[in-house]
């Protein structure tokens, strides 16, 4: 699941292929409830509603790394912006599909 317009992705960023979608395309109000709670003291947790892997980013280039991560491995994902930090939300690391 991906959430972010082509034109935000820098250019290098610009060739990557088309970003998958997920059922939600908006960040889940549980999960915005988790950042807030747990955020700014752990980059990575996991959603207690949803079960979703949240992973946050301060930095920009770390944010964009992840993505192209996400991609290579086929993970659907969803990528926003949230109270002024990137997020990236995932369901779980098996979703690997050649």
């Amino acid at each position: 699941m991906m959430n972010l317009d082509h034109s935000e992705l820098s250019s290098e960023a610009s060739d990557l292929p088309s970003l998958a979608q997920d059922e939600s395309p908006e960040l889940l109000e549980c999960c915005r409830r988790t950042i807030h709670m747990h955020a700014k003291n752990n980059p990575m947790m996991v959603c207690g509603e949803c079960k979703k892997i949240i992973k946050v980013f301060d930095d920009e280039k770390s944010y964009k790394n992840y993505q192209r991560f996400c991609l290579s491995r086929h993970r659907r994902f969803l990528a926003t912006n949230f109270a002024g930090q990137h997020v990236i939300t995932f369901k779980n690391y098996d979703s690997y599909s050649a």
